[in-house]
């Protein structure tokens, strides 16, 4: 005698003393398993994996964290070259502006108040023929006006030009930022520009950013 039967809804050929046919699925002693059954069937499914589902969350993440980094940039600088660079490794990296002085100035040139800083940064990278610029802005939202620095340099918003930094170098610079017709100001941050000189005297913008002087 045959040990097996042929599924009577779709003709399969199957064992006699299974329940259900493999092929279609058909209940073969004509009733529904009880849920023990169907507790086991179920159990026999495969399960979806929650690392995959972990793994888009993270991806979404840093995508966000990135986007919203880029547009916090131009929202507070309105400016597309500071998003651009902001999604980038720095060049330098700025340590500290530290107060060294204070004065009035009472002269026909210049009515005002003045504060001298020694600004120390540090190269991110191996530089070569590189330029450093600052933009002093005071915490009205004003731009300071550079006073003087201690290069020798016409341009007096100049930390370094045209030098080669070697990456983890740490270098000073001494500046004076003053604002007309003030008793007094605090700096909040600085605009800062890094150049790469060409030979021909142009130059290339390679990197741009906002320090927080109050962090």
């Amino acid at each position: 005698m045959s040990d097996f039967k042929f599924c009577p809804m779709c003709g399969a050929e199957v064992k006699k003393d299974h329940e259900y046919c493999y092929k279609c699925g058909f209940y073969l002693n004509g009733k529904l398993p009880d849920d023990k059954d169907k507790t086991a069937d179920a159990s026999r499914k495969p399960k979806t994996s929650n690392k995959n589902y972990l793994s888009v969350l993270v991806v979404i993440l840093i995508i966000a964290v990135v986007a919203f980094t880029g547009f916090s940039y131009y929202n507070s600088h309105g400016d597309m070259d500071a998003m651009k660079f902001s999604l980038m490794p720095h060049k330098i990296a700025i340590n500290s502006v530290d107060l060294t002085g204070s004065e009035d100035l009472n002269s026909d040139d210049y009515k005002g108040h003045t504060k001298s800083y020694k600004i120390t940064y540090t190269a991110k990278d191996n530089l070569k023929d590189t330029t450093v610029e600052i933009y002093p802005y005071s915490s009205d939202g004003k731009q300071l006006d550079v006073m003087a620095n201690f290069f020798g340099l016409n341009s007096l918003n100049i930390l370094c030009y045209d030098d080669n930094i070697s990456s983890g170098a740490s270098k000073t610079a001494d500046v004076m930022f003053g604002q007309k017709n003030s008793n007094d100001f605090n700096i909040s941050y600085l605009k800062v520009f890094v150049y790469k000189e060409k030979p021909n005297g142009d130059r290339d913008l390679i990197d741009k950013f906002t320090y927080d002087v109050n962090q």
